[in-house]
């Protein structure tokens, strides 16, 4: 599957749409195990589907490690008041890094391959990472939530580090 699967181009429209519920998870199986494999071949930690061309809201996430996790119609319960702030990356977007401020935890509900809801405290990077493919599924890149000279201030930084290959 995954020799299939491919990371769409960080301008791509598919990026900023809301994706559509999930309504047969057991359908997304075979999907989230080429997302899985394209993910860890390229060093991330989380995948959405609209990253690699699907219209489905669900994600992935996990270290090669372990533990991994397949979020179907995810949404959030409650965040905490805590903010921290700390550089992000997207596999969208290769080498570029943005400061964001997130909740430090969020408590998540989402559903798994069979069907069970499952609610959830993801704490430190599995929050953030949990709120960043989330906005995903919300259309919402992770570019979008910095201000504009942020955003330049990275992209030259990316441009210097890239060379000419960007």
């Amino acid at each position: 599957m995954n020799d299939k699967l491919a990371l769409v181009a960080e301008d791509h429209p598919i990026l900023t749409q809301v994706m559509p519920v999930v309504d047969k998870p057991k359908y997304v199986e075979i999907l989230s195990k080429g997302m899985f494999q394209l993910m860890w071949e390229k060093e991330g930690i989380g995948l959405a589907a609209p990253q690699v061309g699907m219209f489905l809201r669900m994600f992935i996430m996990g270290s090669k490690e372990g533990p991994h996790y397949v979020c179907i119609n995810p949404e959030v319960i409650e965040v905490s008041e805590n903010q921290i702030l700390d550089a992000e990356g997207c596999l969208t977007f290769p080498n570029l890094w943005l400061n964001i401020s997130r909740p430090e935890w969020v408590d998540a509900r989402y559903q798994t391959l069979d069907g069970s809801i499952v609610e959830r405290r993801f704490e430190g990077l599995m929050a953030r990472c949990y709120l960043h493919e989330l906005d995903h599924l919300n259309g919402i890149p992770f570019t979008t939530i910095v201000s504009k000279l942020k955003l330049d201030m990275a992209k030259k930084r990316r441009k210097k580090i890239m060379g000419d290959k960007r």
